[in-house]
């Protein structure tokens, strides 16, 4: 959830945790707490806290207390303290929090429990989630990464299968050869093509071998690599690029519909704005009209698709409809496909009809659908 939607509208709390300020400072702490990780490994010795030069010691503590304090303004922002458990960031970094409290406590001397807390430790690298979040860049590239995750394993198959048929050709070619044990079955040539040839990246010696025991069959070896390597490259280039275009368009879609959120919400519209098509079409008349154009928004584009936006009735929030019109009235949209998409139902309506009324005439019936 957004942590944001569940503060209260009032109070000295949400107004901290709601600031530039207050989230510009998180941020910067968290950096600084990842470097102080790492430094903590290069210099510090111990192996428990208290053994630690005092250095390390009051470092640790004030990132406990600022993380504490944090903390405590976010609840504090809450119109109800009960809300901060619906919300995995916030509960996410009571456990990162309670992870430090608890690395500070291991009793010096306990290697078996040191061990244990230094794994542990890495559950704070976690907090760079909340650095990701704050760079649209980033968010971008690891959702595009996890998107492309499913097309990766298509190109891994891709690549097993190109394994798979030239270990039986290497199979055939060296069966029988004296010194041949690299490929005395298809399994056994797979293996060596994958850990002698393509995680080293370098197939002479490889070649060398399938030269001296199989002949010419080390022409093979390099059309496999050349295969693919040719393949790594466009397949793995192309899905990348397509998918972080697609998410970058989702993303700022996004944007787009929060920005006529916050516009909106500060015209102080009335909720028959986005619950009927009347109500909507004078809003566009009136200042949530002015405000949306001078966010660029195509108050006629609006007007036109309000029959389509209203089809299922009205909308359930502001946020619903600030996601139609950012697809729909800003520049470069894709209203023409919204356009073809209500065209095509009212074809998929006439022939509907048609099959209803048992006539074999095409009746003009866009008009009406219009």
């Amino acid at each position: 959830c957004c942590e944001a939607d569940y503060y209260s509208s009032t109070g000295a709390f949400q107004r901290l945790a709601k600031s530039p300020g207050f989230r510009g400072v998180s941020l910067t702490a968290t950096v600084l707490f990842l470097v102080w990780l790492g430094m903590v490994v290069d210099y510090n010795p111990a192996g428990a806290l208290s053994e630690a030069p005092q250095v390390f010691i009051v470092m640790h503590w004030l990132f406990v207390l600022f993380y504490s304090l944090e903390l405590c303004v976010r609840l504090l922002a809450f119109e109800s303290r009960g809300n901060a458990l619906r919300c995995l960031g916030f509960k996410l970094d009571i456990i990162l929090l309670l992870e430090l409290i608890f690395a500070a406590c291991v009793p010096a001397g306990n290697v078996s429990m040191q061990r244990f807390v230094g794994i542990l430790d890495f559950v704070q690298f976690a907090r760079v989630v909340s650095l990701i979040n704050a760079m649209p860049e980033l968010a971008i590239l690891f959702k595009g990464l996890a998107v492309a995750f499913r097309s990766l394993l298509w190109c891994v198959l891709l690549f097993a299968l190109m394994i798979y048929i030239f270990a039986i050709c290497f199979s055939r070619i060296m069966a029988g050869t004296p010194d041949s044990e690299m490929f005395v079955s298809v399994a056994e040539g797979m293996w060596t093509l994958w850990t002698h040839g393509i995680l080293t990246g370098s197939p002479g010696d490889l070649a060398e071998y399938i030269q001296e025991h199989g002949g010419g069959g080390a022409a093979f070896l390099f059309v496999l690599f050349f295969l693919m390597s040719f393949s790594m490259l466009v397949v793995m280039a192309g899905v990348l690029c397509e998918v972080l275009s697609s998410v970058a368009s989702a993303e700022v879609g996004k944007l787009k519909a929060a920005y006529i959120v916050t516009a909106l919400r500060g015209a102080q519209c009335s909720s028959a704005f986005w619950t009927s098509k009347e109500g909507f079409l004078h809003g566009l008349q009136s200042e949530p009209g002015s405000v949306l154009q001078q966010h660029g928004i195509d108050l006629a584009e609006l007007a036109e698709f309000a029959d389509f936006l209203f089809a299922d009735g009205g909308f359930a929030s502001l946020d619903a409809l600030a996601g139609e019109v950012a697809s729909i009235g800003m520049p470069g949209s894709n209203s023409d496909n919204v356009r073809k998409d209500v065209r095509r139902d009212i074809m998929r309506l006439e022939r509907r009809l048609l099959r209803s009324l048992g006539n074999s005439s095409s009746p003009d019936v866009s008009g009406a659908c219009e």
